[in-house]
């Protein structure tokens, strides 16, 4: 039962102990003593429900505050976690890009920038050599074809 409806039960009890009280006064101001004592009967027969009724009210509220408390400590576990794997993450992040720089400092270090620039320059030499053999062939073979022309 919800809270609203425990404290309208208890209220309607005691309020319907209060009316049997006040009938059991006015039995006794006519002289009616037998009648008194049933009202008597009543109003303490209702009195014992809404003492249930109180009983099962602050239970209910204890139980509602022991939830509201573990829902917070809950909460901030759950926040305390979110904040601890956002850390790690960060770390997770910092350590690649740091084992990324290092590698690539390791990497200029063995071959530096002048070992590139050789090997460029020696690919280029390469180059140059490759074509002036072609044209010394081709210059060759057109001295060839004059001489052959000469009788």
């Amino acid at each position: 039962m919800s809270k609203r409806k425990l404290d309208i039960k208890y209220q309607e009890n005691l309020g319907l102990g209060e009316v049997w009280e006040k009938r059991a006064i006015s039995s006794v101001k006519e002289g009616n003593d037998a009648l008194a004592k049933e009202a008597l009967k009543r109003k303490r027969h209702y009195e014992q429900i809404a003492k249930e009724y109180k009983i099962q009210l602050d239970d209910q509220i204890k139980s509602v505050q022991f939830l509201k408390s573990g829902l917070a400590e809950l909460e901030t576990k759950l926040a305390d976690a979110k904040r601890k794997k956002d850390l790690l993450i960060a770390r997770q992040k910092r350590a690649q890009a740091q084992r990324s720089i290092n590698e690539t400092m390791s990497g200029i270090s063995r071959n530096s920038a002048f070992a590139v620039l050789d090997r460029m320059e020696s690919r280029i030499k390469d180059a140059e050599a490759h074509a002036d053999a072609i044209v010394e062939l081709e210059s060759d073979n057109l001295e060839k074809k004059f001489a052959v022309r000469k009788p």
